[in-house]
């Protein structure tokens, strides 16, 4: 059988390569262009041979493949290998929105609350994330005993989860906490939080690593199923997201690679897959806070809005009015020259006050104001952030829920949808690999009963006779003895002492006092009252 013979390729076929893939980039720019000038041509006839070639190259051929159009077509950024995001703000300016300082303190709050889940949870009262297996059907409720195998599998799974890696991983790398501090932050401000999955041979990963969201760009394999290129195939899947650096791909990741979190999903094609920030929507109102920010500082700095002007009047000479406006500055202008007193000459002396009231100077309702639009936008309340504005769950307005309902509010809508999110996406790229996806994570503690309100609870449920006093007793670890435990509790306190005046020995002594021994069958009571009504009877005959 003859064998193949596979030839040495030279230096000069490898150039001729790369000038190839270069000219396949410039065609592909080139006809990006010609298809843009043609779309735009006032020929009705150009524009209609435009669209159809638009069509036909669009449709999908191969079954059970759709046939929507996600990406913009016409970005011509794609030829570089990836599509960027049609933005009004950079992913620069965005980080520099984030660190004001009304904004940092909406991002930092939701930070801490999630990181408050990012340890095993202790007991069913406390916050942190619970490892369990997964629920077959809607509404099948957790496993009330795990056996040992379930136990040392959910132990690994919690220890790597924790370390971010295995135990070889241990002085590399991140840890959970670390992770969710730079996923959430840029999820928050980019709503594009990211980090990579390393993983061996059997797919099972073995590190996780936080990265920059905001160098990640989506590739413009990710939506063509008839790409070709140079990026190689995968169990049907081409890399789907790349890391750019001065506008260069310096790496490329594959589907289960890289965590591409986005929270605010778009369905326009012009958005190219990529997620809206709340700070594009806050844009105007970061500015206006920083205007506000800046027109305060400077009328403490500057002095823009004198206090009023000192009017010199009469025959005085213009070296004493010199000597006078040196005096003045010297002992009475403020830190920096603020609030300059203006001197100007007249036939005396006078003050010409201009700030007649404050009025002017306060900004707090509009500062207020834009506090509140934006936690609204960060679905929190301004009192988590420590501003307990009017209105808030702090202020205690009359005719208002409460606080506590308040605040509860605030973190279920904005806290509960973002510990979901991320919940997803560790079950996703992380949990679902290891033992077959049997298990889930899960953040609890959030919705779960205190101490003393399931002590409450179970009281009312004994008192509505739901439960006994045996089995609520018993769920504390306590065994009654009805014989030698008393309880403190007036209802069954009045029960034994009602016991005890209807039992034996009270009708023992009905008995004895009114002579009805033998009739046991009769109520003491009903004796006592028929006693009684004869003796009435027998005084009125004798009357």
């Amino acid at each position: 059988m003859a064998k193949s013979k596979i030839e040495n390729v030279d230096m000069s076929d490898f150039e001729k390569i790369n000038q190839l893939d270069e000219q396949q980039r410039i065609a592909s720019i080139e006809k990006s262009l010609l298809l843009e000038k043609a779309l735009k041509s006032n020929s009705a006839e150009d524009i209609f041979k435009a669209q159809g070639y638009l069509r036909r190259n669009q449709q999908k051929t191969q079954e059970g493949v759709g046939k929507s159009m996600l990406l913009d077509p016409y970005a011509l950024n794609q030829s570089m290998g990836y599509a960027e995001k049609q933005y009004t703000i950079s992913y620069a300016v965005l980080r520099n929105m984030s660190k004001v300082p009304v904004v940092k303190a909406i991002i930092g709050t939701r930070v801490e609350q999630i990181v408050a889940f990012c340890e095993p949870q202790k007991d069913k009262y406390s916050t942190g994330f619970v490892i369990r297996p997964k629920r077959i059907k809607p509404g099948m409720e957790d496993k009330e005993k795990l056996t040992k195998e379930e136990e040392k599998d959910i132990e690994e799974i919690t220890e790597f989860l924790l370390n971010c890696g295995t135990a070889e991983n241990e002085w590399h790398g991140d840890t959970l906490e670390s992770l969710i501090r730079k996923f959430i932050p840029d999820s928050l401000s980019l709503d594009q939080g990211t980090f990579e999955v390393v993983r061996d041979n059997t797919m099972t990963p073995t590190e996780v690593i936080g990265t920059d969201g905001a160098t990640f760009r989506i590739a413009d394999s990710w939506d063509d199923d008839e790409y070709k290129g140079d990026k190689e195939e995968i169990d049907g899947h081409y890399p789907s997201f790349v890391q750019v650096w001065d506008g260069r791909i310096i790496a490329d990741f594959y589907p289960w690679e890289l965590c591409f979190g986005i929270r605010n999903p778009q369905s326009s094609i012009y958005s190219n897959g990529y997620g809206r920030s709340e700070l594009e929507d806050l844009m105007q109102t970061v500015t206006s806070i920083l205007h506000a920010d800046q027109y305060n500082a400077n009328y403490f700095k500057l002095g823009s809005n004198p206090k009023g002007i000192l009017k010199v009047s009469g025959n005085v000479n213009t070296s004493r009015i010199d000597e006078l406006r040196g005096q003045w500055g010297a002992q009475m202008a403020g830190v920096q020259n603020a609030h300059r007193m203006p001197i100007i000459e007249a036939d005396k002396l006078d003050f010409i006050n201009t700030q007649t009231s404050n009025k002017d100077m306060e900004y707090s309702k509009y500062y207020e104001f834009l506090i509140k639009i934006g936690c609204a936008c960060y679905k929190i309340d301004p009192s988590e952030i420590g501003f307990p504005l009017p209105g808030g769950a702090n202020s205690a307005p009359m005719f208002e829920g409460n606080n506590e309902a308040r605040l509860k509010y605030s973190q279920d809508k904005g806290l509960k949808p973002l510990l979901k999110f991320t919940a997803a996406k560790l079950n996703k790229f992380i949990v679902n690999y290891f033992k077959e996806g049997k298990y889930e994570l899960v953040f609890a503690g959030m919705d779960s009963e205190t101490a003393e309100q399931e002590l409450e609870a179970d009281i009312k449920k004994m008192g509505a006779g739901l439960m006994t006093l045996e089995t609520g007793l018993a769920k504390y670890g306590h065994k009654f003895n009805e014989e030698k435990d008393i309880l403190l509790n007036p209802v069954y306190l009045q029960y034994k002492q009602m016991a005890a005046m209807g039992g034996e020995d009270s009708n023992e002594y009905m008995d004895e006092d009114y002579g009805y021994e033998g009739e046991e069958e009769t109520n003491p009571f009903e004796k006592a009252f028929q006693k009684s009504w004869d003796i009435l009877n027998n005084e009125q005959d004798e009357k």
